[in-house]
């Protein structure tokens, strides 16, 4: 298997490892030892609240993010762009910092295999998907795209079901909260 740069395939072939044999310790039945629960030391709480800290910004970066994007698609349509350029252009980006995050990190290369299925997956997203959405941007206003693009946890959940897989309870109610929230940003407007 091809990997990153000298140096930084020793890390991740370190964390590969640790990491299988992590679960293949998981996968061996054992019965667990009684010990009482130790008590949390100074370390685990300063580790938790960076945890914690983290969560919360990944939070507030997709509630920014994922809240302006159709916002910032509708301002690249007004000012000209076609609608398949603009969504190309951002995958392109988005990408390009994706792959060069995991270059620094040490992650191994894709296979050929993995850029084929990546390949298809970008072309279905971009050509359908996304690019359906910001195609029809031209004449939806941006609140109703975000509107619909919402209900795809419902639609997802409702299809789950037709082929016997319902949601729970608390799904039932995570989905019914969450298209309320939606529905909720989106009254007034057009």
């Amino acid at each position: 298997m091809r990997t990153w740069p000298v140096g930084r395939s020793d890390a991740t072939s370190r964390a590969t490892v640790s990491a299988s044999s992590a679960a293949s310790s998981l996968s061996t039945p054992s019965t667990p030892a009684l010990s009482p629960v130790a008590s949390p030391v100074a370390g685990d709480a300063l580790q938790s609240g960076a945890s914690r800290g983290r969560i919360l910004l990944c939070l507030v970066t997709l509630y920014l993010v994922w809240g302006s994007t159709y916002l910032a698609i509708r301002w690249v349509l007004q000012g000209g762009m076609t609608p398949f350029l603009a969504s190309g252009t951002r995958f392109l980006l988005a990408g390009a910092l994706l792959f060069g995050a995991m270059w620094l990190k040490g992650s191994p290369v894709p296979t050929a295999r993995q850029w084929g299925s990546s390949a298809v997956v970008g072309l279905l997203l971009l050509g359908v998907g996304n690019g359906g959405l910001v195609f029809a941007q031209q004449w939806v206003p941006s609140g109703v795209a975000a509107l619909v693009v919402g209900s795809l946890p419902m639609w997802s959940a409702l299809f789950g079901g037709l082929f016997g897989q319902w949601p729970g309870k608390l799904e039932r109610w995570g989905l019914a909260v969450g298209f309320g929230g939606i529905v909720l940003l989106n009254l007034g407007g057009e």
